[in-house]
């Protein structure tokens, strides 16, 4: 998947790695331009439903690829995917995410109350189903983007908004489905 980062301060490359499998990943990783990103966080539904989130300092400014790798033991099972990437800017360098939660679940509501975030953050959340469906952020929350996979069968999401002390983010599906979900807030420079 291309990506763009423009040239601005402080900059951090978030990429989620959605993913729905016939059998169990046994390694993943994700790449920006060649360079190895940091996994952030991870939830599993069933043990075939998957999300992660990947964090990268300082990306490599211009229009690169991002490459996903996942190994499979034993080989061969089938997987739907989505890959949903983000820059942002003003980040910390050192300690870019933090408050970092995933969940798993049924149903049309993907809710995350009680985000430990600040003003001076910004509350990431994406999410995903393993269905044709609608997933809507709550209007309160930016729009990264809604990716449907190429077999028309996966739909994920990705938003962000202004921290707050106990923050929430919330995405609602258009039929009930199994769900995960994964977040953080993002810490500004100080």
């Amino acid at each position: 998947v291309a990506h763009t980062v423009a040239n601005q301060p402080n900059t951090l490359l978030l990429v989620w790695l959605l993913y729905n499998l016939t059998g169990a990943a046994s390694d993943e990783s994700v790449t920006y331009n060649g360079v190895a990103m940091t996994f952030v966080k991870h939830a599993s539904f069933s043990s075939t439903f998957y999300g992660a989130l990947y964090s990268l300092v300082n990306p490599t400014v211009g229009t690169n690829n991002i490459i996903s790798t996942v190994s499979f033991a034993p080989a061969g099972p089938t997987s739907d995917i989505v890959v949903i990437a983000a820059s942002f800017y003003k980040a910390s360098q050192t300690a870019p995410v933090r408050a970092t939660f995933g969940a798993t679940g049924t149903g049309t509501s993907i809710a995350k109350t009680g985000i430990d975030s600040s003003t001076t953050e910004i509350m990431v959340m994406g999410s995903a189903c393993h269905a044709n469906t609608t997933d809507t952020k709550d209007a309160a929350e930016t729009l990264i983007a809604t990716v449907l996979n190429a077999g028309n069968d996966m739909r994920g999401t990705a938003s962000y908004k202004t921290g707050a002390a106990s923050g929430s983010m919330t995405h609602t599906l258009g039929a009930s489905n199994d769900w995960v979900m994964i977040g953080a807030s993002v810490v500004g420079v100080a």
